[in-house]
């Protein structure tokens, strides 16, 4: 598979290079926010339709947030005929997110995914496929999608045009991550991910009185909340590798990361776990 504009491990090159060449009917792509699972689904799904994906209409990407009502989309959606073509794909469903999908939702899912139409695959992405019903999990590829090397990746950038210095500061919040880097190297204050670190880095510096009273606007959006709390998880763990590093320990400051960090984490797993997204967030702004 072309990799001009991606950056990839060996071994996960391997994996995608196997996966295009005898392409399976369903794929999950799994990997921590920022690491740029989209663009992989996307790359796949050029390089097997040999189509420009923007305007070819056999491909769709579907909204987790439509619950049962999407999954009828997706059934109908495949349902129309399509024209068959010299490749072996010529049908692509993407849906990002299946971990935030209900139960009840996976598992209307699994018609599609037991009777595969012809010619179509499925592409399913996860940060964690905890929340991913067993039986859906065995009824496609998984593949996990791991964070490049940190110097191919910088070789990249530098290639692409990006300043050293630039590159040096972004990796610091972003861990390498590609889909997170790439936003804050770009400034694009329209990406979600940007506009995330902007929300948690805001949060960090409010007080809990401030926290809280910002718990409404925030909630009124789950999608972008559930990027803010896995933005504040990433800023905790990038402020633990510092001070670990760092000559002395102060032990203040490391106490106060380890807490955001677990009530990150803890608010994460219950956002994507469909909890009450007022009350998840009511309880993080008391925790940091």
């Amino acid at each position: 598979m072309p990799t001009n504009n991606i950056v990839l491990s060996d071994r996960l090159r391997t994996v995608l290079d196997q996966i295009v060449a005898h392409p399976p009917h369903a794929l999950l792509l799994a990997g921590p926010t920022g690491i740029g699972k989209k663009h992989i689904a996307n790359a796949i799904a050029a390089h097997l339709l040999k189509v420009d994906i923007a305007v070819y209409p056999y491909i769709r990407t579907f909204d987790v947030n439509g619950g049962i009502d999407m999954v009828r989309d997706m059934q109908r959606f495949v349902a129309l005929k399509i024209p068959l073509m010299e490749q072996t794909v010529s049908r692509i469903l993407i849906l990002e997110a299946i971990d935030r999908l209900s139960i009840e939702a996976q598992n209307a899912l699994l018609k599609l995914l037991e009777e595969p139409p012809k010619a179509t695959m499925i592409i399913l992405t996860a940060t964690s496929t905890q929340s991913v019903l067993p039986t859906i999990r065995s009824r496609v590829q998984d593949v996990a999608i791991d964070v490049p090397p940190a110097e191919t990746y910088r070789r990249f950038l530098l290639d692409q045009g990006y300043d050293n210095t630039n590159i040096d500061a972004v990796f610091k919040i972003s861990g390498g991550l590609p889909g997170l880097t790439k936003a804050l190297l770009d400034s694009d204050q329209t990406h979600p991910l940007y506009k995330a670190v902007q929300e948690a880095r805001q949060l960090l510096q409010q007080s809990t009185l401030q926290r809280l009273a910002a718990v409404d606007k925030i909630a009124k959006q789950k999608d972008q909340t559930v990027l803010v709390v896995a933005m504040l998880s990433r800023m905790a763990q990038v402020a633990l590798e510092q001070l670990a590093a760092s000559p002395g320990v102060d032990q203040k400051r490391l106490t106060t990361w380890q807490n955001i960090l677990e009530a990150a984490d803890r608010g994460e797993q219950q956002l994507r776990a469909n909890s009450q997204t007022k009350l998840v967030l009511t309880n993080l702004m008391l925790s940091i």
